[in-house]
């Protein structure tokens, strides 16, 4: 539900929201004449700011993220929203390029500047779009019958208001949810399955159009699930350049290769004795391993091997920001499955990642103070028991 002032305010007054993002001038008809025409009723409604705010339960029902709200109170104001960005009143979403981002839309309701949101939005084609029912409106017809997907939301929305503002238990008009793009169609089908409303497709696009927002789908939803599959098992091997290799040798003298290559058929390195001072350069994913051996496996080895008093050099794949902490001299220190805590809920979250520390020391410890504090930091981690 939206509402034009009824008595102009200072621009100090002004307020931008989720709804609109001007306030309107006094006219001589009363206001609300623009969303209904009971003026009787309308006249018992105290003046207002402009800030209206779409509630959760919508975005919830669509179960979809959005790259960008264009026309925002800002994310701090409504964190529901679940978007990436937020382009706020100083910002001009209406003058800032939307790139291709996948777009939600609650344009500022004004008389004027409404039909140049929706005609932005209509030309974007990516994304959805909340509007009035104001469907004898030209703007509402232009918007609607080039859509891809409309919802017609069962029952009136109850925005939101600021604090101290006042709040109405009935809306006057209902609303419409316009979808553009496949993503769009798919938040909207989404919406309609969990209950907000009934969906229809415009004439122009019938089900030729629904036919090929089906195959576009398709082909997102493939496309993602081949990014999620593990990679085709790779039988090639690669070896250590002789250079590096050289370099480690050197001080080590190592007696034993714990991933000979050509490896001899049998041979598996993870069930036999490793010698006095031995090198592992294992495969870097047991994905693509034939026989799912992977880097935790050799570490495993080595550390078993090292416990029986024999030296290992294991070279394993790591992030870029590992190596830049342990070049600029980090010491790290194993922490384990740490159950990082929900900001908002305390709840821990699920299947945890093992966690390293690193400590880059300040000048003001002495050598043996870094080696008194390492020593008490990792016996007090191990009572955790993470």
């Amino acid at each position: 539900m939206v509402r034009p002032e009824h008595h102009p305010r200072s621009d100090d007054q002004k307020n931008y929201s989720e709804s609109k993002s001007e306030t309107t001038t006094a006219r001589k008809h009363h206001p609300w004449d623009y969303a209904t025409h009971n003026k009787k009723y309308a006249l018992l409604i105290p003046p207002a700011s402009e800030e209206w705010y779409v509630p959760p339960q919508l975005f919830q029902a669509m179960g979809c993220t959005f790259d960008l709200d264009p026309a925002s109170p800002g994310a701090d104001v409504v964190h529901w929203i679940p978007a990436r960005r937020h382009f706020i009143r100083s910002d001009n979403g209406l003058e800032q390029d939307w790139a291709d981002d996948f777009v939600w839309l609650s344009a500022p309701y004004t008389k004027e500047n409404l039909p140049l949101w929706l005609e932005k939005f209509r030309k974007h084609a990516n994304g959805v779009c909340l509007t009035v029912d104001r469907t004898s409106a030209r703007w509402w017809q232009e918007l609607c019958a080039n859509a891809d997907l409309i919802l017609q939301v069962n029952k009136k929305i109850h925005f939101l208001r600021p604090p101290d503002e006042p709040s109405y238990s009935s809306p006057a008009l209902g609303h419409t949810l316009v979808a553009y793009g496949p993503r769009g169609v798919a938040a909207l089908r989404n919406a309609a399955r969990n209950g907000l409303g009934t969906i229809f497709v415009p004439m122009a696009k019938s089900e030729a159009r629904l036919a090929e927002l089906e195959e576009e789908l398709a082909r997102l939803k493939d496309q993602r699930d081949r990014a999620e599959e593990p990679k085709q098992e790779s039988k090639r091997s690669y070896k250590t350049p002789r250079p590096l290799y050289e370099v480690l040798d050197r001080p080590f003298a190592f007696d034993f290769d714990a991933a000979p290559y050509p490896r001899p058929e049998g041979y598996d390195s993870l069930v036999v004795p490793w010698g006095q001072s031995s090198y592992s350069n294992g495969p870097f994913s047991a994905k693509r391993n034939p026989e799912k051996h992977g880097p935790a496996d050799f570490s495993r080895k080595s550390i078993a091997e090292n416990r029986l008093g024999k030296n290992v050099v294991i070279v394993v794949p790591t992030m870029n920001y590992i190596n830049m902490l342990l070049e600029a001299g980090a010491e790290p220190f194993a922490i384990g499955r740490v159950p990082w805590e929900d900001a908002e809920t305390g709840e821990p979250r699920p299947s945890p990642p093992y966690i390293t520390g690193f400590v880059l020391w300040g000048r003001q410890y002495t050598a043996p103070d870094r080696v008194a504090i390492m020593a008490q930091l990792k016996r007090e981690i191990a009572k955790l028991n993470y």
